[in-house]
């Protein structure tokens, strides 16, 4: 459930009662490398809900000369770079 918040009276509003089927989530760590590894896992292992396994849409922000070779593919100037040549999937 997604809350709105708290009521003065405590009981809270809820504004949707189910999460989307691939939900957005903002992931940060301390250096390049931790964003690479975390990045490079979702890739390998994908996510998994309560009845699947899935790999999620990503966006990896940053230098481009400081992301792994691994994960080219999920930078913002790869994504870019594939709509620009019409081979975004």
């Amino acid at each position: 459930d997604i809350l709105s918040g708290i009521g003065s009276n405590g009981a809270a509003s809820v504004l949707h009662s189910k999460l989307p089927d691939k939900p957005r989530i903002l992931v940060c760590a301390p250096s390049n490398a931790a964003v690479d590894h975390l990045v490079e896992r979702l890739l390998t292992e994908g996510l998994r809900d309560a009845s699947k396994v899935y790999t999620p849409d990503m966006i990896r922000v940053g230098s481009p000369h400081a992301v792994s070779h691994k994960i080219k593919v999920v930078t913002l100037d790869h994504q870019v770079e594939d709509i620009i040549n019409g081979t975004a999937k």
